[in-house]
């Protein structure tokens, strides 16, 4: 801080609210976009590529909670020999990375682009560019921020953290850039995953700290992401080195004030489409009022959000329905992602439901699922500060067996793949409907049906009733009754409900009734298991017509006459007769006398003729 400066009056910093040192942790508070799409395959030809750590590939199976991003690179500017004072463009990291900025931001005159740490020495000329005789203390109150993002860092010794000053003693030009990376990062396992950049910061004279809040300015740093085509803004809003996040004042080795500091990370994301890339941080500001920071630990970070997918429920009877959840959850620092994507193919034998009832929360997202169909196509964002969001759709499946959708069954850009979801497809409700009489014996009867329902299936159906799909008696469809146990069926267990009918004249006349019913039972999930439709038929039977009792001639068993549409019989004749009657029940001819009885009665007769002739003669 120059000596101009050190005149204003300051207010007391609060000390009294963070006190210890303080782990690097993520404390901003993301606000912006991401930028989508970015090639950063095509870079400087001879651009110098290295992994420090592999892609992020978060464990599935905590969906909507956020897991930490993973470090894939980091620059800690340790690579210096202890006390010694390197300009960032001399420095070399431990990966042979080396790095540039714009001349301001170079200049030790202007207490800018030193690599130091607390022990490092005042050469006489560094922070000299407004008061020479105040550069020593400049120089010390960059020494300070250095050893106050050793504290950040974590570092058991934070005198030996080594830093980069920017002090900015002299006004430089706006949006200049503080860090750059010289030649590109390559990460070929981070192609289609999404990146973010990090740096840790600590700041000197915050507008907050001063009465007169208008006359200081707070270094506000934004990443860029650069390539072939140029530079991509990770973020819409810089960093606020001094307002972001949580405040967390830490004390300064050789003053009794505090300064403002933390762990930063970018309020956006790049989706990466190539390997390689640049790293960009730029200092919106360029006046020497305020602005006086230091920083370290440049990081890149993988973000890529986590894809989940679960079945609810799990049991599900044949052609019911479970709901397929995909979850994507964010990283910890909640940055934007935007432009993910996925397809999900599902496992043989399983379908999307009709309707397959396709559903996101996600922002901006599309899905993409066929009634019927076998798989699911996902293209969404998560905006800043979303923890998560979500996709369902309904499946179903005809054929029993155990379904297991896990990460073969997804492609996905910008997202980590899930674990294993698991559904169990088995069993329905079985119905047997049935008649206890025998036949229709008149109008007037009544009919007893009986309905027994079995769950084959593995979960609990509720409740149980009976339809009659068809019916064709024409008194109206049988009420059906069903006991307390239909209220909730559990597995393999039957129940019975009955019915009764009273049959017409009409029904009677028609000589026959039939019954077709199905039973339903309810899942947990609210869709309607449906039975196999179940039978019942009965007919009429007139009364079969007795033989004629053959005591009582012309009268049936019961005394009642026989009517002659029924058993004609030979009326008694005191006359022969030569014409045949019908034989009762045979209609074979027959004669009134046998013939011999016939034959000797004329012969009777024709002697008593003779005889008399005889005698008058």
């Amino acid at each position: 801080m120059s000596g101009s400066r050190k005149s204003l009056p300051m207010l007391t910093s609060p000390t009294d609210l963070v006190r210890v040192p303080r782990a690097a942790g993520f404390v901003r508070t993301v606000r912006s976009a991401t930028v989508r799409g970015v090639s950063a395959g095509v870079l400087l030809a001879a651009g110098f590529g290295f992994v420090v750590a592999p892609a992020a590939h978060a464990a599935p199976g905590t969906p909507g909670v956020p897991g930490d991003p993973v470090v894939l690179f980091i620059e800690d500017f340790e690579n210096r020999a202890p006390g010694s004072n390197i300009r960032l463009d001399a420095y070399t990291g431990t990966t042979g990375q080396e790095y540039s900025a714009d001349p301001y931001w170079l200049s030790g005159p202007a207490c800018n682009g030193m690599v130091v740490d607390f022990t490092t020495p005042h050469n006489g000329t560094d922070c000299s560019a407004i008061k020479p005789e105040l550069a020593a203390d400049s120089f010390q109150a960059t020494k300070d921020l250095v050893n106050v993002l050793g504290v950040v860092g974590g570092s058991e010794t934070p005198a030996t953290n080594s830093g980069v000053s920017a002090y900015t003693e002299g006004d430089g030009p706006a949006n200049a850039v503080e860090f750059q990376t010289v030649t590109p990062i390559t990460f070929p396992a981070a192609t289609g995953r999404f990146v973010t950049f990090g740096v840790d910061a600590a700041a000197l004279n915050c507008r907050e700290d001063f009465v007169r809040a208008d006359a200081e300015t707070d270094p506000l740093l934004a990443f860029h992401l650069k390539d072939s085509t140029g530079e991509h803004p990770v973020s819409n809003e810089p960093i606020d080195v001094c307002a972001d996040g949580t405040p967390h004042f830490i004390d300064r080795p050789s003053s009794n004030n505090t300064a403002r500091a933390g762990s930063y990370v970018a309020d956006g994301s790049v989706l990466l489409t190539g390997d390689s890339f640049g790293i960009v941080l730029r200092n919106v500001l360029g006046n020497w009022m305020g602005n006086d920071h230091a920083f370290d630990n440049i990081t890149v970070l993988d973000v890529t959000p986590q894809l989940d997918k679960s079945f609810s429920p799990v049991d599900v009877p044949l052609n019911g329905t479970s709901t397929l959840t995909f979850t994507v959850t964010n990283t910890s620092e909640l940055g934007a992602k935007n432009g993910w994507s996925f397809t999900d193919n599902l496992p043989a034998g399983l379908t999307l439901a009709s309707p397959a009832a396709a559903a996101t929360t996600c922002p901006g997202g599309t899905v993409t699922a066929v009634d019927g169909g076998t798989s699911v196509a996902v293209a969404g964002n998560l905006s800043e500060g979303m923890a998560s969001c979500t996709v369902t759709v309904d499946a179903t499946s005809g054929t029993a067996g155990v379904y297991t959708n896990g990460p073969g069954n997804v492609t996905v850009t910008g997202l980590n793949p899930p674990g294993n979801a698991t559904v169990t497809f088995g069993g329905s409700l079985a119905l047997v409907k049935s008649v206890a009489e025998e036949a229709i014996t008149d109008a007037g009867q009544t009919l007893h049906y009986s309905f027994n329902v079995t769950n084959t299936s593995n979960v609990t159906l509720a409740p149980i009733t009976i339809t009659e799909t068809a019916f064709s008696g024409t008194g109206g469809s049988p009420l059906v009754s069903c006991p307390a146990g239909a209220a909730s069926l559990a597995p393999k267990a039957q129940v019975t409900c009955t019915a009764e009918y009273t049959v017409t004249l009409q029904d009677f006349n028609t000589g026959i009734i039939t019954n077709t019913a199905v039973a339903h039972g309810g899942t947990t999930n609210g869709h309607d298991v449906v039975s196999n439709p179940s039978d019942a038929q009965i007919k009429a039977m007139p009364p079969v017509t007795p033989a004629e009792d053959p005591g009582t001639p012309g009268n049936t068993p019961f005394g009642e006459p026989i009517s002659p549409a029924s058993t004609p019989v030979a009326e008694p004749s005191t006359t022969p007769s030569t014409e045949p009657t019908a034989l009762a029940y045979t209609g074979a001819p027959q004669f009134a006398l046998p013939l011999g009885l016939v034959l000797l009665l004329g012969g009777a007769v024709f002697l008593i003729v003779s005889k008399r002739k005889r005698l008058r003669h």
